[in-house]
């Protein structure tokens, strides 16, 4: 009797939730593992001679982002790392206020983010995800000054 109840427990905690069998809906197929542990999924978005295939199919891009992401906000990296898809422009969410298509989405559990083939929303999104990790909250209102243009990190931190 009490490892029925626990196993509802944990079905009712959202252990065997669609979130964490699907990957909010994007799977947990993968191109690369970076050393870092980020795992980066780019095709079929990124093809080898297409545009910043050379940059966005390149973990050093991702795992140096993120540190520089860290230094300049000063929350510590966590151990578990993102899982990142690089989709195409008009397959990314719409924005729930605007209903514009957004350049970048960070889904907070199981840890997703989402950037578009130019990956400008990356450091934005990376600034969720260390919020989220650090305290449980992403700031999706933006309240941080992190966010803040022109001198929040998000602005801040160079591409490399």
């Amino acid at each position: 009797m009490r490892i029925v109840l626990l196993s509802l427990l944990l079905v009712g905690c959202g252990m065997n939730s669609p979130e964490w069998d699907d990957n909010h809906g994007y799977g947990w197929t993968f191109d690369v593992q970076c050393e870092s542990g980020i795992k980066l999924r780019y095709t079929p978005t990124l093809y080898p001679g297409g545009f910043a295939y050379e940059q966005l199919s390149n973990c050093h891009f991702y795992d140096t982002t993120l540190q520089r992401m860290s230094d300049c906000t000063g929350i510590p990296l966590p151990q578990r790392r993102p899982f990142i898809v690089v989709l195409r422009r008009d397959q990314m969410p719409l924005d729930q206020v605007s209903g514009e298509t957004r350049g970048g989405y960070h889904y907070y559990s199981p840890s997703l983010i989402l950037v578009d083939e130019t990956a400008t929303h990356l450091r934005h999104e990376y600034l969720h995800f260390l919020k989220f990790q650090a305290t449980g909250n992403g700031d999706p209102d933006h309240l941080d000054p992190q966010f803040a243009y022109p001198n929040g990190c998000v602005w801040t931190v160079p591409w490399i």
